[in-house]
């Protein structure tokens, strides 16, 4: 048996180490043999037979029943051996070196002898991460190539890590203290680190209703059909085959404001090319309607929540949108008298003051409705009616106040289609009666409804292309065709708008006598309403981190603009850095680097 260090095959995931506690660096050449042994040349028997066999075969390790010369190699044969390779410390002083574990000497096979500094141990090449760990207590990495995630909140730019099942819930221990979304490294998606674009709860107090008060299906909605809410039946007719209802809440009370029905939605989208048109009570006003989207909302197609025209031969005004005409007072448009010739009726008031309706043939005209202010929409409510016109011929009714339509989510609001809160068009008469004047005459026009309100809010908000109106409606033109033909008469004023929010007045002749029935008198145009955008986060990734991240193009998520962003340490440049990024490979959810574990 030959005592040698010798680098041995068939361990290539072990790699050099430093000198055992059993080594002797002293020992780093060998000594002469003066027992008379010859150390092993390259002719001598093969090192790689197992250490239990002597040259002859047998056992050599348990010193019974043999015979063998080579006694001495026993640590229990008591006399010395013949070449003194007793067990160094036992009988005469060993002066053949290959007695001595570590001594410097080739193996007979020809392997790699130790070295002139001795033995050194054989240990296990070690594998880690750049950032936190694999998921083995501590942290410890057996593997290249394995996951590495937080183990600890101190880990986490957010300050807390989330323990996932598989990924690092066994290194986290009791250290991981986060819940909610997160990126792949495992920080919480939240601010001081890397925010996620919120969704499920309002992480903002939204207008007019209390979200934890109300509960959204488990499922997304997609409106791809035309579909109605009646406001009054607090139901849906035609609704879309297959899709997910909201849950409705009718008649939620608000302080200064009509009651709103409540639609819960999980997330909510409406393809372009459909339509929900929002109808209120038969009489008109009635319920605002407030969409709740505990998630993210994509408005590709349109809402309707628009006033209705006046009519010839009528006094009542045309139905106002759901949520319009609430406690009014003098911002309707006022009506003219019983007796109010053939003059028109004023426009309705909202952001500013409807339109005077015009006199005609010896009539007075008629004021439009004051303006009242509501820019926060904080109560919801929507426009007022115009006035009606005078009784000569007929009575013409003005239109309805346009409607009151929120949308709040939790998450995006992308809003790309149409939504309208409009007021109704002024009756235009079609009455003629026989009368004073050469040809008789005909009815006065009604006023318009005023604009309604339309109010967006979300924890973002991506509207390119998106358009809401909530203008005044048209005056009503008066009838100026009779016994003797048509000709230039008075026309309705126009509704307010962008940029001219006043109703404008119609216009007619107030001339003594009998005059003509050309004379008669056009409605005042409605008021513009309101149109609020609630801003909340214009920047949902609002972070101490610097330099900020930004939105996504799609505006689904947060996303670095620098290493320094990521608690990987990585941040991966997908056109979007404004510092330095240095990661490679597929980013995640915040384009940070997916680290792994290597030597």
């Amino acid at each position: 048996m030959v005592w040698g260090c010798a680098a041995v095959t068939g361990l290539d995931a072990y790699k050099k180490g430093t000198c055992g506690d059993d080594c002797d660096a002293s020992l780093g050449s060998p000594s002469s043999n003066d027992g008379g042994v010859t150390a092993p040349d390259e002719g001598a028997t093969d090192a790689s037979m197992s250490l239990g066999e002597s040259e002859g075969g047998s056992d050599a390790l348990d010193g019974v029943g043999d015979d063998s010369s080579d006694e001495g190699i026993s640590p229990a044969v008591g006399d010395d051996a013949p070449d003194d390779r007793d067990v160094p410390g036992v009988g005469d002083e060993a002066t053949d070196d290959r007695n001595m574990p570590g001594a410097g000497r080739d193996a007979a096979d020809g392997s790699e002898e130790c070295g002139a500094g001795g033995c050194d141990t054989s240990v296990a090449p070690q594998y880690a991460c750049s950032r936190g760990g694999c998921n083995e207590a501590g942290g410890v990495c057996t593997a290249p190539g394995r996951a590495c995630h937080c183990f600890s909140d101190a880990q986490c730019l957010s300050s807390k890590c989330v323990p996932a099942p598989g990924e690092n819930d066994v290194a986290c221990g009791t250290e991981c203290t986060g819940a909610g979304a997160a990126d792949a490294f495992g920080c919480l998606l939240a601010s001081p680190g890397i925010p996620g674009v919120g969704r499920s709860v309002f992480a903002y107090a939204p207008s007019n209703f209390a979200p934890t008060s109300y509960s959204p299906p488990a499922n997304a909605t997609t409106i791809n059909c035309n579909t109605t809410y009646d406001a009054s039946a607090h139901a849906f007719t035609g609704w879309c085959a297959g899709q997910t209802q909201p849950n409705i809440t009718p008649g939620v009370a608000q302080t200064g404001g009509p009651p709103v029905d409540i639609l819960a939605f999980s997330d909510l989208t409406i393809t372009a090319g459909s339509t929900l048109t929002i109808v209120p009570a038969s009489t008109g006003g009635g319920n605002a309607v407030i969409l709740a989207v505990y998630g993210d909302a994509d408005i590709q197609g349109a809402i309707h929540a628009d006033g209705k025209d006046g009519t010839s031969g009528s006094s009542t005004p045309g139905t106002s949108g759901a949520g319009g005409n609430y406690d009014c007072g003098v911002s309707a448009g006022t009506s003219q008298p019983a007796d109010g010739h053939c003059s028109a009726g004023g426009g309705g008031g909202a952001s500013a003051s409807g339109g005077v309706g015009a006199g005609g043939v010896e009539g007075s005209s008629a004021p439009g409705g004051a303006a009242r202010s509501n820019t926060s929409l904080k109560p919801l409510f929507g426009g007022c009616p115009g006035g009606t016109s005078g009784s000569w011929a007929c009575r013409t009714s003005g239109g309805g106040g346009g409607g009151a339509i929120q949308i709040s989510t939790a998450g995006l609001l992308a809003f790309t289609g149409v939504i309208t809160a409009n007021g109704g068009n002024g009756g235009t008469s079609t009455c003629f009666s026989i009368g004073c004047g050469l040809f008789g005459y005909g009815g006065g026009g009604g006023g318009a409804g005023s604009g309604g309100a339309i109010l967006l809010e979300g924890q973002s908000l991506f509207t390119p292309g998106g358009a809401c109106y909530v203008n005044g409606g048209k005056g009503g033109a008066p009838n100026t065709t009779g016994g003797g033909g048509a000709g230039p008469g008075g026309v309705g004023g126009n509704g307010g708008a962008i940029g001219s929010t006043a109703g404008a007045p119609g216009t007619g002749s107030t001339a003594s006598l009998c005059g003509s029935y050309t004379e008669c008198g056009g409605g005042g145009g409605g008021s513009y309403g309101y149109f609020t955008v609630h801003g909340v986060d214009p920047s949902p990734c609002s972070t101490p981190l610097a330099p900020a991240p930004v939105l996504n193009t799609a505006h689904t998520a947060c996303v670095c603009v620098a290493d320094s962003n990521c608690s990987s340490g990585k941040c991966v440049d997908m056109g979007q850095c404004t510092g330095s990024c240095t990661g490679v490979g597929t980013g995640d959810v915040a384009n940070c680097q997916v680290v792994t574990s290597a030597p």
